[in-house]
């Protein structure tokens, strides 16, 4: 990691105009590393902007320098681009149009399944989530952590840990957390917002989602879905489906718990979580997705029913023949 660290300070040293990116259907773990990697860039004296493809999640909107995103100045033109905890370049979508050919891109995050796509990759899997990894490179740079960082850095661990309740929860990430609120993040003040300040429609969402609840393989595999219609009864926006998959994950003797969320008439996306033997990732990637051993996702180009019947029959196989 030192090596790469190195490399990618070598670059901004270099650079005038950077730009930072997220991934789309943005967590908080790729905004809390990009708005924390912005304030670092920033404060090294260069011009950053940071892009999130829309929709962004209001949720996130107490992390400092949410009121930036998306917002350019006239004539900004990056001569380096940092991406943030995406696995590929289509997570990205139209966030690096129009960016010149020779632009470096440095690709700074924690999935298995990344595709190395940077001309810089820093890809730490056993990280518990990029924000750590975020972490580490501004230790190593000598960077002094301030509030508005550490905020959200912790925001970003915080989330990809669940809660401090996943697998990923190691020593390290307890360890940066217990850094962050040292530096001057709250802990109290962010699970309250980001864990117990639901809208109205997003619990009405949640309802919803949990009367198309089904079980199989004697209650290891679990699904839901959300549809259009169901987000228009509950006056909801896509980005609150988001905490649905940990209702459904919360299964006692689960394996499985799968989301479909309908986009499109034919696209469809799924959540995926896992335990035991089944693995999220390697489902997940026979549909041209990717993620972790124990949370990922794909889009797939499918109406509804039909990907939940070919996801589905793949997840039955998984549990039934783990090893196949």
């Amino acid at each position: 990691m030192e090596a790469e660290a190195g490399e990618i300070r070598r670059l901004l040293d270099g650079a005038r105009q950077v730009l930072v990116v997220s991934h789309k259907d943005a967590d908080g773990d790729t905004l809390g590393s990009a708005l924390a990697m912005m304030f670092v860039v920033a404060g090294l004296g260069k011009d950053a902007v940071i892009r999130v493809p829309p929709p962004v999640p209001d949720i996130y909107e107490f992390l400092p320098g949410f009121d930036r995103v998306n917002v350019e100045p006239e004539g900004f033109t990056p001569d380096l681009v940092l991406v943030m905890d995406a696995s590929n370049l289509e997570r990205v979508d139209r966030a690096l149009d129009g960016l010149a050919e020779a632009t470096p891109i440095v690709n700074i995050d924690h999935h298995v399944s990344n595709t190395r796509f940077g001309d810089v990759n820093l890809v730490v899997p056993e990280a518990c989530s990029t924000a750590e990894v975020t972490c580490d490179i501004l230790h190593s740079w000598g960077i002094e952590i301030t509030a508005e960082v550490a905020t959200n850095i912790y925001a970003g661990v915080l989330t990809d840990t669940g809660g401090f309740r996943h697998e990923n929860t190691t020593e390290r990430a307890l360890a940066i957390a217990g850094e962050m609120v040292s530096r001057g993040a709250s802990a109290a003040d962010i699970a309250m917002r980001i864990y117990k300040s639901k809208k109205l429609s997003t619990i009405k969402l949640q309802a919803l989602a949990m009367g198309t609840i089904a079980f199989e393989c004697d209650d290891r595999l679990v699904h839901a879905y959300v549809t259009k219609e169901l987000l228009e009864r509950a006056g909801a926006s896509p980005d609150e489906t988001e905490g649905i998959i940990d209702i459904l994950n919360s299964t006692e003797g689960l394996e499985l718990a799968l989301l479909f969320k309908e986009i499109g008439p034919r696209e469809t996306k799924i959540s995926i979580r896992s335990r035991g033997q089944a693995n999220a990732n390697v489902l997940a990637q026979g549909f041209g997705g990717g993620g972790h051993e124990r949370a990922a996702g794909a889009e797939i180009k499918m109406p509804l029913p039909e990907a939940m019947e070919a996801v589905l029959a793949d997840a039955r196989r998984m549990i039934s023949d783990p090893a196949g």
